[in-house]
Formats: structure tokens, C-alpha cells, sequence
């Protein structure tokens, strides 16, 4: 094996430590992009359930903020709000069940956050999914039919 010379050793240290640094600069500008990123979408509202029509397109959604304060939001106005995401969200039934009547045909998506939430109300009050969500309605819609759920 021959020996390098001091000038090669020296040029190929310098080489990897230009290479490492670069890469701890890479990493830290990677950092700070997610950091941006996450501190952006903290602060968007949480949809939690939203009314689609068979294209996607979205008709109605419940949005909450960091506050614990939640919207209905219908063709893009805000109709009602509320400090519980189960009084939010029986507004928003209500206009999917008005929607349905209608003769449209949509589809309610809800997030597994949701869902979970349901389900514990079910079982606390011992009924099954459709009673549950028709029980939110107001008195005069109960016996309208609510559009399929799916989660998103």
C-alpha cells in the first residue's frame, strides 16, 4: 500500500467535513420547513365531518378551531356554531337530512376522531349508530333518511 501524500489526506478531511456540514444544513433547513408547515396547519380549522355530494364536491362540513368552538358551514357561509362538537353537529345533520329530501344525493364523511366520539355516546346511552345520529335531529326531521356515512 503506498502512502498518501499529507495534501491528499488533508484535501479528503476537508472534502468530508464540507460533506457533513452540508448535510447538518440540509437537516436543519428540513427542520425548520416541517416546523413552518405544522405551525400553519395548527392553526387551520379541524373539519371534522363533512357533507359531500357523488363527485366530491363539498356541500357542508363542521369545523373546529383551538378554541373548542365549532362551525357549521353550508355552500361556504357559516349557519351555526357552537361550544360542543355534538350540538355542531347536529345542525350539520340537519341540513344533510334537508339536503337528502331534497332529492340530492350526498354522502357524510366522518373523521375517525369522530366516529370514536359516537361511539362512546352509543355505548354511554346504549343505542346503535342511526338512533344515535337521528336522536341529534331536531323533532320534526327524525323520520327524514339521513344520507350514507363513510369515514374520511
Amino acid at each position: 500500500m503506498g502512502k498518501q501524500s499529507d495534501a491528499k489526506r488533508k484535501a479528503k478531511l476537508k472534502d468530508r467535513r464540507n460533506k457533513v456540514e452540508a448535510a447538518l444544513v440540509r437537516a436543519v433547513a428540513t427542520q425548520s420547513k416541517v416546523a413552518e408547515w405544522s405551525a400553519a396547519h395548527d392553526t387551520e380549522p379541524n373539519i371534522i365531518a363533512e357533507l359531500v355530494d357523488e363527485h366530491g364536491a363539498v356541500l357542508a362540513y363542521v369545523e373546529g378551531n383551538a378554541d373548542e368552538s365549532w362551525t357549521v358551514v353550508v355552500d361556504a357561509e357559516p349557519v351555526a356554531g357552537a361550544s360542543d362538537e355534538f350540538v355542531a353537529l347536529s345542525f350539520f345533520l340537519g341540513a344533510a337530512v334537508d339536503d337528502q329530501a331534497a332529492g340530492n344525493t350526498s354522502f357524510i364523511q366522518f373523521t375517525p376522531w369522530l366516529l370514536e366520539e359516537i361511539e362512546k355516546r352509543c355505548e354511554a346511552e346504549r343505542m346503535e349508530w342511526q338512533d344515535f345520529l337521528r336522536s341529534l335531529l331536531p323533532l320534526d326531521k327524525q323520520s327524514l333518511a339521513l344520507p350514507q356515512q363513510r369515514v374520511f
